[in-house]
């Protein structure tokens, strides 16, 4: 369960102030989570959990592990993998890139090796049993890049979700790894690909990703 690093109390704060200056963000503007070693949220403040809720960004699956769109969460993983070797202990290693959510949007996102133990401060004393090492993670919104080509495949008649999953099959992604960003099963994935097929007329997924590489041009 994720806690709200704004209800932590000057304890959490003091410790996130502390990265911001590196990280060129501040907790009014982006959305901000600490991910264990295994990706589990550790927090959240409320545009993190704004975005969770909303599935298009970030999502957590059944386990309570952070996924990230795209391949962001190939990128996430890097990032924790890191947390683990024994030349990055001790270093500040910062993890930037870049992500296109499943509506278009575009975040920048930042992680950065982080003690949690510094921000579980409580009335009731330090929580025990926490990791020295996590990442702190921020996402940070830039121009929406792609939402015109979603506007454009909704011309041929597919949904919003249609669009996104051709956009994600264009992106490279196998419809595994689109279900598993989208929370959805293998099933509804393939049923949305064969209605792409349908609506676009094409025969193939990789006549798909043409599609939409010739839209974003």
């Amino acid at each position: 369960m994720s806690r709200d690093l704004q209800s932590t109390g000057t304890d959490g704060g003091q410790g996130f102030d502390a990265y911001e200056p590196s990280l060129g963000v501040s907790s009014a503007q982006a959305a901000v989570l600490v991910v264990s070693r295994h990706a589990h949220l550790l927090y959240s403040n409320r545009v993190a959990s704004g975005l969770v809720a909303a599935g298009s960004l970030i999502s957590l699956d059944l386990a309570g592990r952070l996924k990230v769109f795209g391949s962001g969460s190939q990128r996430l993983e890097e990032a924790l993998n890191a947390l683990s070797r024994p030349e990055t202990v001790g270093a500040v290693d910062t993890h930037a890139f870049a992500v296109i959510a499943g509506d278009g949007t575009r975040w920048r996102c930042n992680a950065v090796p982080f003690d949690p133990r510094s921000l579980a401060a409580s009335p009731a004393g330090t929580i025990s049993g926490l990791d020295d090492r996590a990442l702190l993670v921020t996402f940070t919104p830039q121009q929406a890049v792609v939402g015109p080509v979603l506007t454009a495949m909704q011309q041929f008649g597919l949904t919003l979700a249609e669009a996104e999953v051709a956009l994600a099959l264009s992106l490279g992604l196998t419809p595994q790894e689109i279900a598993d960003q989208r929370v959805a099963s293998i099933h509804t994935v393939r049923n949305q690909i064969k209605a792409i097929l349908a609506k676009t007329h094409s025969r193939r997924q990789a006549d798909i990703a043409r599609l939409v590489v010739r839209l974003r041009h």
